[in-house]
């Protein structure tokens, strides 16, 4: 069964992975086709895992499932409705897209690599992987600028019915 769950996640991954690299470029393209990848690596691992029975990997594949994979389908997501949901006006909606379009593949980059070395001590020092610094704060500060780059003022001002916006 999760041999086939990973067969169905590689199979839809890679058109996913096509269409998002064909898209016009924005803030959700490049962790979108992260997550195309990072998908079926992770469930492929874990068909190796479950087949081998080396259970002590089973970290490994959990860190990077829900790093490699949630976090960042979350992030995506969270980029993608972001300025429909804090642009109240257009001008407002286009001018956060494009403070989050600016940096996107720099950012989402320093998060995969932030994820290979949180794994990477988790394969060395399994006892030191949850508090690994370098790793993580690169996880970390890719999320962490998406925020602010969502949270700082707008300095479109919105001409809105009577000057007020709402």
């Amino acid at each position: 069964g999760l041999a086939v769950l990973a067969w169905a996640a590689t199979t839809v991954a890679l058109p996913v992975a096509r269409a998002a690299l064909g898209a016009s470029p924005s803030a959700p393209r490049w962790p979108v086709v992260a997550v195309c990848v990072w998908f079926p690596v992770v469930v492929w691992a874990d068909v190796a895992v479950v087949l081998t029975g080396s259970w002590r990997w089973l970290n490994v594949v959990g860190v990077a499932s829900l790093a490699g994979v949630l976090g960042q389908a979350i992030w995506a997501t969270l980029t993608y409705l972001a300025p429909m949901l804090r642009g109240r006006t257009t001008p407002r909606r286009t001018e956060l897209r494009t403070r989050l379009d600016r940096g996107a593949g720099i950012r989402t980059t320093a998060y995969q690599l932030g994820v290979l070395l949180v794994l990477a001590d988790l394969v060395v020092r399994p006892e030191a992987a949850p508090i690994a610094g370098a790793g993580w704060t690169l996880v970390a500060g890719p999320l962490l600028a998406t925020l602010g780059a969502v949270g700082w003022p707008s300095a479109v001002r919105a001409e809105v019915a009577g000057g007020l916006d709402r």
